[in-house]
């Protein structure tokens, strides 16, 4: 799986509402050029400017500072991402997790099935 980066988000982003690099940069006040040196992750945004994309791109404030500066995972708190599996393992026992809540409140306890 590819690391993700703020270049590819910015980039998508961008085309999902249909914004050339011009006209996002004119909504950020900055130049075409500092757009395009972002996308291809020659430069790192200021937070100012980091602000700005979030707010015009409607885009998550703290992952977008954690792309710009990955170091600072351990300071938000956050952990790195885990694999797909890894995801999808802790998602199937949150599942069977509400599904084993769900029939214990409806008075079906475990085993308890068939017995008379």
């Amino acid at each position: 799986m590819k690391k993700e980066a703020l270049g590819q988000v910015l980039k998508q982003r961008r085309a999902a509402y249909a914004l050339t690099q011009r006209e996002l940069a004119r909504k950020l006040g900055v130049k075409a050029s500092h757009v395009a040196y972002l996308e291809n992750g020659r430069r790192r945004p200021s937070l100012s400017l980091l602000s700005r994309l979030a707010n015009t791109l409607d885009l998550d404030r703290q992952r977008l500072f954690l792309l710009v500066h990955p170091e600072a995972h351990w300071v938000v708190g956050e952990q790195r991402q885990s694999s797909p599996a890894k995801k999808h393992e802790r998602h199937m026992a949150q599942v069977c997790e509400r599904s084993r809540r769900a029939s214990t409140s409806q008075g079906d306890e475990p085993g308890t099935q068939g017995s008379a």
